[in-house]
């Protein structure tokens, strides 16, 4: 286990959470909130990560820079540059209506498979986040996918 295991752990498991709200969203169609619970799992998953090299904790919300960050540390992270990209959009876009233009609302904006997709997209990055703080093999998560 990594040394700092007892500091990762919680974020892990918070990301996990926050995959868990993800695919509710997703089963719920409720694209935009799938889109944004993505993206906060695998920003909590990265997070974790960086917390089990020993990294200082930055406020950092950006999918695709913790991700290059995480990459500099283990290349394993280097191939989810362009998932951060596409996380990263959903930031803001997914929960506030003051960031799309009037008079669209988030609900009605976001389609089936960019929930589908963001969902993907922060399952393989919380994977690989769990599995190099927990030195498990890729993929053994707890969380129930479609």
């Amino acid at each position: 286990m990594t040394k700092y295991l007892a500091q990762a752990q919680p974020w892990i498991e918070q990301a996990e959470n926050n995959l868990e709200i993800a695919q509710f969203s997703n089963d719920k169609e409720a694209w935009s909130f799938a889109c944004f619970w993505s993206h906060q799992a695998a920003e909590v998953a990265l997070k974790g990560f960086l917390i089990s090299e020993g990294l200082p904790l930055d406020k950092i919300n950006s999918v695709r820079e913790l991700v290059r960050r995480s990459a500099a540390r283990d290349t394993a992270f280097s191939g989810f540059a362009d998932y951060g990209a596409i996380l990263d959009k959903y930031y803001k876009t997914s929960r506030d209506p003051m960031a799309l233009p009037h008079p669209a609302i988030t609900k009605d904006l976001f389609l089936p498979q960019e929930g589908l997709q963001a969902l993907q997209f922060a399952t393989e990055i919380f994977d690989m986040a769990r599995s190099r703080v927990l030195e498990i093999t890729p993929g053994e998560s707890g969380v129930q996918r479609t």
